[in-house]
């Protein structure tokens, strides 16, 4: 899933940044058990070959020299662009995740290619207001309990909607990189597996017209807006 892939490269790229680790040992974590994964520069933004896919390790050491400042995995939908700002939004919104530097700079948004990945780096604007973890994890909380109060009042399971796909989840300690606080990783993970859940139902469930089904839809949307706004929080670098 594209979420999962920009929370693992936004936060190893804080590491990097901080020294925590390698540009090497942030790779194969970020890669995980995808097939590989290359940036394009199609705008030389980073230095790398305008023409040609670069792999992820090489081009995460260019991003050190082109970018001394701190990232954040953005979730921008239709109406709710998460901060994002400039060309770099309308391929975000398609992706349905990106990661980026908070003071401006290029914004890479995954581009799934089987079970690999391809990061196409964008011009981006310094970013807009972010989430703020204060207010963005007890707004999670609560929508989990009215959306399981919700589902149970039309006789949805809640942990287990009708339509959901298997989802390829990566293990949880490689998720996010280290130098965040236990409790900021906990956070991220928790919106991230809830992000994905919703996301993957409501792509694979019909859309009905019958009100319980739409209902159904609903609830989904508001935590997966909800887990969106905690993941953006919880992976801004601590500090």
């Amino acid at each position: 899933m594209e979420i999962l892939a920009a929370l693992r490269l936004g936060t190893h790229l804080n590491a990097v940044r901080h020294g925590l680790v390698s540009v090497e040992v942030a790779a194969r974590a970020v890669v995980g058990s995808d097939t590989a994964h290359h940036v394009s520069d199609p705008h030389g933004l980073l230095g790398l070959d305008r023409d040609h896919a670069t792999a992820l390790e090489t081009a995460m050491a260019a991003i050190g020299l082109f970018v001394d400042d701190d990232w954040v995995v953005l979730l921008p939908r239709a109406g709710a662009p998460s901060g994002l700002r400039g060309p770099a939004l309308a391929a975000a919104i398609d992706a349905g995740a990106a990661t980026a530097p908070v003071g401006g700079g290029p914004v890479l948004v995954p581009i799934p290619v089987g079970r690999a990945v391809q990061w196409l780096a964008l011009p981006g604007e310094r970013l807009g207001p972010l989430p703020d973890p204060g207010e963005a994890e007890p707004a999670l909380s609560q929508a989990v309990l009215a959306a399981t109060a919700a589902l149970a009042e039309l006789d949805v399971p809640a942990g287990r909607p009708t339509g959901r796909a298997p989802v390829r989840a990566d293990a949880d300690d490689v998720l996010v990189a280290p130098g965040y606080p236990v409790r900021q990783r906990q956070r991220a993970v928790r919106a991230a597996h809830l992000l994905t859940a919703c996301s993957t139902v409501l792509a694979t469930t019909p859309d009905f017209s019958q009100p319980d089904a739409e209902a159904h839809r609903r609830v989904l949307r508001q935590v997966r807006d909800a887990a969106a706004d905690a993941l953006t929080a919880a992976t801004r670098w601590p500090g």
